[in-house]
């Protein structure tokens, strides 16, 4: 049961086109078996997680019980044992044992006694809680019923499910599609074939599922918006993030826990993604599990489409994304922590490669983020960075109000097919905040990722040949290395410094042009 890339090779050549479905079904195979490989004598496995065991044992089930016996066997006395306190993830660990139908009712509610519900803040937890709820007696339907009406007033703004409410995740609105699939309600079963269709929307015009929020680019994204597209009858963009799984999974002989900057977890307390409270094996349990069911999906299934605009993310007011044959932008307009705005739009070329990258991410003491790992102004020689405000978006024109210190700024995107133009201002403080001012602010300060390889043409002009990209600005631009990280890694940061007055502030403009003879 170890796993091993000549394997996989084997599989993969005798059978030159594979369906989605089968693609998913031999992915999970193979997730199977590293977890079995990994798996300790005392059935959890070598980090700590809240849920893998669980969704660990759902898969091996479901998969081959007589093959994975002795792993099946280790982790249902694990599971018995398990007690993370407040940290216990009841509503995902009953979701995964509601889907191990060898498991006697005794056994669930055995190892499910005396634990909690725990998150009401979050939507993708009440829909596992609601997706259990619906499995149980009269009383506990019709509270999943109610649930439902909760979950739809303040977890969603239009198509999109938000993470927490008025916080939009590109993968935790996945997870929601994703889940809402397995209900039995046909209220939410028309929701989750509207929230699939702004990810096939997403997915086709960036090519990837879950750049945008709370997790970005992270795998646990990736497989729900997997299952949800299959689910939806959507093959041919499932095909798309089946080809980046399977990538990552030659290059690593696994599911790196952020598909993007390609970590195996190993070091993931030094590595960019929110691995403070995320777990490789908690996720990679989670893939293994959710791609056997997506695996398991009758293939060239036709899905009745609602009714929706053709633009899916205009009845939304939190998301946005902009798309035009030279590039992809995606932009959140509000939130509550670093990851959930959008001060530089996700910006991806029409193959998906990562222009602009998701950046922000968890600060705590094991996180490589800090108060400098946000793209806004910011004034040199001091700590003080500009921290954002609700932004909004109109004649595709985004605007960002900030604080710098004393000072307040401004930050304008307007976006055409082949430019998009960036004007950042700081506007004087008020005479009674007034205090002397810096010398000079870094403006723009973008994040470039470490890979893309730009040329100085002039003092104001950068080229980027391999996407076709000059970069021009008002004032001379500078790219430095730097200690910041988005969510691909390490980034260089581009920036103009301007003379800042206490009587004027100061102003820049930027602009970012596909040539014509780029795609």
């Amino acid at each position: 049961m170890s796993f091993s890339l000549g394997r996989f090779n084997a599989i993969a050549a005798n059978d030159s086109h594979p369906s989605a479905q089968r693609r998913a079904h031999r992915l999970a195979v193979l997730v199977a078996d590293i977890l079995a490989r990994d798996q300790t004598t005392t059935g959890d496995f070598p980090r700590h997680g809240f849920y893998a065991t669980a969704f660990a044992l759902a898969l091996w089930h479901n998969l081959d019980p007589a093959k994975y016996h002795t792993t099946i066997t280790r982790a249902l006395e694990a599971l018995k044992q398990q007690d993370d306190g407040a940290k216990y993830h009841r509503e995902f660990i009953a979701f995964a044992l509601s889907h191990t139908p060898a498991l006697t009712t005794r056994q669930r509610r055995t190892i499910l006694k005396g634990k909690p519900w725990q998150n009401a803040r979050v939507g993708n937890w009440l829909i596992l809680r609601m997706l259990c709820l619906e499995k149980g007696s009269f009383p506990a339907r019709f509270a999943a019923r109610l649930l439902w009406r909760i979950i739809d007033r303040h977890f969603r703004d239009g198509p999109a499910f938000l993470d927490r409410r008025g916080c939009f995740s590109a993968q935790y609105h996945a997870f929601c599609a994703a889940l809402l699939g397995f209900s039995l309600q046909p209220a939410c079963q028309k929701a989750a074939i509207a929230a699939t269709d702004l990810i096939d929307h997403i997915t086709r015009q960036s090519g990837h599922a879950n750049i945008v929020g709370r997790g970005a680019g992270q795998s646990f994204g990736m497989v729900s918006a997997i299952y949800a597209l299959l689910k939806a009858g959507k093959e041919t963009t499932a095909q798309i993030l089946l080809d980046r799984i399977e990538q990552s999974l030659l290059l690593h002989q696994t599911i790196p826990l952020n598909l993007l900057a390609d970590q195996d977890g190993k070091n993931a307390h030094t590595s960019p993604g929110w691995y403070s409270y995320n777990r490789y094996y908690d996720y990679l349990a989670f893939a293994g599990f959710f791609l056997l069911c997506a695996g398991k999906l009758p293939e060239n299934r036709t899905v009745p489409t609602p009714d929706i605009p053709q633009n899916a993310t205009a009845t939304s007011r939190i998301f946005r994304l902009y798309h035009s044959p030279a590039y992809c932008a995606q932009m959140t307009l509000a939130g509550q922590s670093p990851y959930d705005l959008t001060p530089m739009p996700v910006i991806t070329s029409p193959n998906g490669t990562i222009i602009l990258p998701p950046c922000g991410g968890e600060q705590d003491f094991i996180s490589p983020y800090s108060t400098a790992s946000l793209p806004l102004p910011c004034l040199p020689g001091t700590t003080i960075f500009a921290q954002p405000d609700t932004a909004t978006y109109q004649d595709d024109t985004y605007l960002l109000p900030f604080l710098l210190g004393p000072w307040r700024g401004q930050r304008a995107i307007h976006f055409t097919e082949r430019a998009i133009s960036w004007t950042d201002q700081i506007l004087p403080p008020d005479p009674i905040t007034k205090s002397r001012a810096p010398a000079s602010a870094r403006l723009f300060r973008l994040f470039i990722p470490h890979g893309l390889c730009g040329h100085q043409m002039a003092e104001n002009r950068f080229y980027f040949p391999a996407i076709g990209l000059e970069i021009t600005g008002s004032a001379p631009l500078h790219l430095t290395r730097s200690n910041h990280f988005s969510a691909l890694g390490r980034v260089h940061v581009l920036f103009c410094q301007m003379p800042l007055s206490p009587e004027t502030g100061c102003r820049a403009e930027l602009t970012l042009t596909w040539r014509q003879d780029q795609p």
